[in-house]
C-alpha cells in the first residue's frame, strides 16, 4: 500500500521544479504582454494621428485655413481647454468622427487633468503659437510610451521613436506642412513608428 501511495504522491523537489518551471515562464510571458500593449498603444496613435491629420487638412480645403487652437469657450461646458481646440473639427461639420484620447495620457491627481486633459496637444502658428510648432502649420503631440507630457520640450533635440526601445524618452508628434513664417526652431518631421 505504502508503495503504491508513493507512485501516486510528488516529492517536494519534483514540486519545486514545477514552480520554478512556472516562475521562469511567468518572467518571460509578463514583459512580452506589457509590450503588446505599448505597441497597440502606439498603433492607436498613429491611426489617430491619421484620422486628426486628415480632418484637418479637410477643414483648410472648406476654410483656407487651419482651425485656430485658441478657441472662445463661451457657451461650450463640459470640455477640457485642450478638447476646445477640436471643437471645429466635430461642429457644425464633422471633419473627425470623434474626440480622440491619447492613450499614453496618465494622471498623479486632479489637477495634472485639469491641466493636461486626455485629447492631443494641438497647436498651430497662428499668433503666439510659432515657436510650438516647429516651424509647421500645425502639430499635435502625444505624451508617449515615457508617459510624461514634455511637449516635444523635455528632450528638444530627438522624439520618441520605436527603434530607441518602447518605453525610450520623448513625445509622439505629427506636424503639418511646412510653415511660411520665419523661425529658427524648425524640426523636419520624423518617423515614429
Amino acid at each position: 500500500m505504502r508503495r503504491q501511495m508513493r507512485l501516486n504522491a510528488f516529492t517536494l523537489i519534483e514540486l519545486l521544479i514545477v514552480v520554478a518551471i512556472i516562475g521562469i515562464l511567468a518572467a518571460i510571458a509578463v514583459p512580452n504582454f506589457l509590450q503588446a500593449q505599448i505597441r497597440a498603444k502606439l498603433s492607436r496613435v498613429a491611426a489617430d494621428f491619421n484620422a486628426l491629420r486628415n480632418g484637418i487638412e479637410a477643414y483648410f480645403i472648406d476654410h483656407n485655413g487651419y482651425p485656430p487652437w485658441t478657441v472662445n469657450a463661451d457657451g461650450v461646458q463640459g470640455l477640457h481647454p485642450l478638447e476646445l481646440r477640436y471643437i471645429r473639427l466635430t461642429t457644425p461639420v464633422a471633419y473627425i468622427s470623434t474626440l480622440a484620447r491619447d492613450p499614453f495620457a496618465s494622471f498623479m491627481n486632479e489637477s495634472d487633468w485639469q491641466t493636461y486633459g486626455y485629447t492631443y496637444d494641438y497647436v498651430t502658428d497662428e499668433g503666439n503659437g510659432n515657436g510650438r510648432t516647429w516651424g509647421h502649420r500645425w502639430q499635435i503631440n502625444s505624451w508617449g510610451p515615457d508617459q510624461i507630457n514634455s511637449w516635444l520640450n523635455l528632450y528638444p533635440g530627438d522624439f520618441y521613436h520605436i527603434s530607441n526601445g518602447l518605453i525610450s524618452h520623448g513625445d509622439l508628434g505629427i506636424f503639418g506642412p511646412k510653415s511660411d513664417r520665419p523661425t529658427n526652431l524648425y524640426r523636419p518631421p520624423l518617423p515614429h513608428f
